[in-house]
């Protein structure tokens, strides 16, 4: 099953890292605004159960709401596979 999600990002906001022991294998990196992030991104892959009512999360949930300018700081974001 193929699902197809377009992202736009700033320019200056995107990364390329070169992965030192596999020359096929790529990792971009790069900084997307909330509102930017498309719907129906599949999560079933998630590999951990989520905690949402932690400390941690609740204080990460707030910095979201409030729009603090520390959200991307206080998560580690999101990791997508993707063939292009």
């Amino acid at each position: 099953m193929s699902i197809r999600k377009t992202m736009f990002v700033k320019e200056n906001t995107f990364r390329k890292l070169d992965d030192p022991f596999n020359d096929v294998a790529k990792k971009y990196v790069f900084y997307a605004k909330v509102c930017d992030v498309p719907e129906g991104i599949p999560m079933a892959t998630n590999p951990r159960d989520q905690r949402l009512t932690s400390g941690v999360a609740q204080a990460i949930r707030e910095s979201l709401e409030s729009n603090d300018g520390s959200f991307h700081l206080k998560n580690r974001g999101i990791v997508l596979s993707a063939k292009s």
